[in-house]
């Protein structure tokens, strides 16, 4: 019994201290997911002005933000004293996961604008209709991603 106390002891004493996350860098990936499931969500609702005008609307002010918060990173100077910086702490990059120069983020900022592009261009076009404006927009949304996580160096 007494070594079961001690063990405990020493487990309370003791802080688990996670990996540092840099939630800065990862805004341009978070804005984009969360705003591909809002524009799935509200593309369910059931009047057609909602699905006709909100959803794109939605859709390209999703592009807006993610396009602000890569500018945002964009300026974001590490701490390495490097041209790319890590997404995940690590030391001098040698074991993160996901790391971006400044190149990846002008090309994310590119696929960003032709995301936009799409969403103009395909307002009032029969595939959203056919489709659904939800799922439409969302995949719009969701293959921009995909470019914008493909770009990074893994």
């Amino acid at each position: 019994m007494k070594l079961l106390t001690v063990a405990h002891t020493a487990a309370v004493s003791h802080h688990m201290i996670g990996p540092f996350i840099d939630w800065r860098a990862l805004s341009p990936f978070i804005v984009l997911i969360a705003g591909g499931l809002v524009v799935l969500l509200v593309g369910l609702f059931r009047p057609a002005v909602v699905r006709q005008r909100i959803v794109p609307t939605l859709t390209i002010a999703t592009f807006l933000c993610a396009l602000a918060a890569e500018i945002w990173v964009y300026h974001h100077h590490p701490h390495y004293g490097k041209g790319g910086f890590c997404l995940i702490d690590a030391p001098r990059c040698s074991s993160a996961l996901l790391v971006m120069d400044r190149l990846s983020l002008e090309l994310s900022m590119l696929f960003g604008i032709a995301g936009i592009a799409a969403a103009l261009m395909s307002w009032r076009a029969v595939a959203p209709r056919e489709s659904g404006h939800g799922e439409y927009n969302a995949l719009i949304i969701f293959s921009v991603l995909g470019m914008v996580e493909t770009n990074t160096t893994i």
